[in-house]
């Protein structure tokens, strides 16, 4: 997967860290020995729902849309203004 900035890479790092640690306990032994596939498997699944979510969006065939975030825009000062 290629991701516009590194914080993007973390965030769906930590979404398939999360669907891992929330699905740990459905590892059955007895149908299968092989735990480091399972977890392999729901962290992939969690890493592509995180990209998913930040960029791609229903109805935006060609990528138009994309988040922008409050506090990194205007070179770090952010898009408030008082």
């Amino acid at each position: 997967m290629r991701y516009y900035n590194n914080d993007d890479r973390m965030d769906c790092y930590q979404s398939g860290l999360l669907d891992m640690f929330s699905n740990w306990h459905n590892f059955n032994e007895e149908k299968s020995d092989n735990a480091f596939a399972y977890f392999t498997e729901i962290f992939k699944r969690g890493l592509a729902k995180g990209f998913n979510e930040i960029y791609k969006k229903k109805g935006d065939s060609e990528h138009h849309i994309r988040l922008i975030s409050i506090e990194s825009s205007n070179d770090g000062m952010g898009l408030h203004s008082i």
